[in-house]
């Protein structure tokens, strides 16, 4: 029984990127500096943010098919992905007319790394007795790095002796010195996919004194989904395996609230942590006419003037109740739904993300939300075009 990793996505870069828009931070830091980040905040209980990383396995030469029953109907695997296939190899004896048939299964195990940390941190040591599970754990420690599982655990209580160690360090394709050199001393910022598609402008959305432009970055390993695709093995769960990650820039939180729907890795700038003081907000209109006055009356006092100038109002509420001494997690409560959110991260997988296009591009989908899906079609739709 052998096992390798034939696809993760960078996932310290890629996840540390997702994690820190929560706080607007955008130092660029190394890699070394971004595994402490990560850890420190997998040790305060944020394990959200491990679903943008995605690993996919391939365990070959399996002989027992109960091996791959007690992996799969293992309660703590069940956010894992599986897919077998069986081999026949027929073995001929020259002197003999028998022939005898020896069949094997190979295993694809797919998933974010949350559903591993899920897995790995709950085993208890009688699970280990499974030779598929004990392999997986081993590629696992070995393939992983440290940062994305917190502090050393214990994998169960009632062995308190046992534990699993992981690398203080991600191993790469290679294992050339030059190549984790690049890693540890340049900074990276943003994405790290095989191809990103950076500031794609979304067009027709109006934006309040068009302080901000709306955009999304794309991040995705185009030429290893297109090896999947070529693979017998691997087309019909490429779309299930390969990760797409998209970077919504200035979406409002109207919209945001629409993107949660569909249950992909999704993490955004906090309004706890972030001061929204310079924030921008949407105009929910698709044919906006800045010259139209309205009346609308707060109290007792009738302003009179253009949705630009009452969105203007209505977010000065908000730095005025931070100088009366609010904190940002209180003062927030007083932003207007349509503020924009500077920066949401969120990955999907192939498939995931072709639903998402399909229900968000239709006519009937909200306005704001169905321009940036078209701007992300427009682009993917290129990607996917070999």
């Amino acid at each position: 029984m052998e096992s390798k990793i034939i696809y993760k996505n960078d996932l310290v870069t890629n996840i540390y990127a997702a994690c820190s828009c929560c706080y607007n931070n955008n130092k660029a830091i190394d890699y070394l500096e971004k595994t402490k980040y990560i850890e420190k905040r997998i040790n305060a209980g944020h394990d959200s943010i491990l679903e943008h990383g995605r690993v996919v396995i391939e365990i070959t030469g399996i002989e027992n098919e109960f091996d791959i029953i007690s992996l799969i109907t293992n309660p703590h695997a069940r956010f894992l992905q599986f897919y077998s296939t069986c081999n026949y190899t027929e073995n001929r004896n020259p002197f003999k007319k028998l022939r005898k048939t020896k069949k094997t299964y190979n295993l694809i195990i797919n998933g974010d790394v949350r559903a591993y940390k899920e897995f790995i941190t709950n085993i208890g040591s009688h699970d280990l007795c499974s030779n598929i599970i004990l392999n997986l754990c081993n590629t696992l420690q070995t393939n992983l790095p440290k940062c994305l599982f917190g502090k050393t655990f214990k994998i169960n209580e009632e062995d308190p002796d046992f534990t699993f160690k992981f690398n203080d360090i991600e191993i790469f394709n290679d294992n050339n010195e030059n190549d984790f050199n690049r890693y540890v001393t340049n900074p990276y910022e943003g994405l790290h996919y095989g191809i990103v598609i950076k500031n794609a402008k979304v067009n027709n959305v109006p934006v309040a004194g068009d302080k901000a432009i709306k955009s999304v970055d794309i991040g995705f390993d185009r030429e290893m989904y297109r090896k999947l695709l070529n693979n017998v093995d691997f087309e019909q769960e490429a779309n299930l395996m390969m990760p797409v990650t998209v970077v919504f820039k200035n979406i409002s939180r109207t919209a945001t609230h629409q993107l949660v729907r569909h249950r992909n890795a999704i993490t955004q700038e906090s309004q706890r942590y972030v001061n929204y003081s310079d924030a921008s907000f949407t105009i929910p209109l698709k044919d906006y006419d800045k010259n139209k006055q309205y009346s609308v009356k707060i109290g007792d006092i009738i302003n009179n003037g253009s949705l630009d100038t009452i969105a203007d109002d209505l977010m000065s509420v908000y730095p005025q109740l931070m100088q009366a001494g609010l904190k940002k997690e209180e003062a927030r409560a007083f932003l207007p739904s349509n503020v924009n959110c500077g920066k949401l991260y969120m990955t999907f997988t192939v498939f995931s993300l072709l639903k998402f296009l399909e229900l968000r591009t239709d006519p009937h989908a909200q306005y704001e939300i169905r321009q940036y899906a078209q701007t992300i079609k427009e682009k993917f739709d290129k990607l996917l075009t070999f």
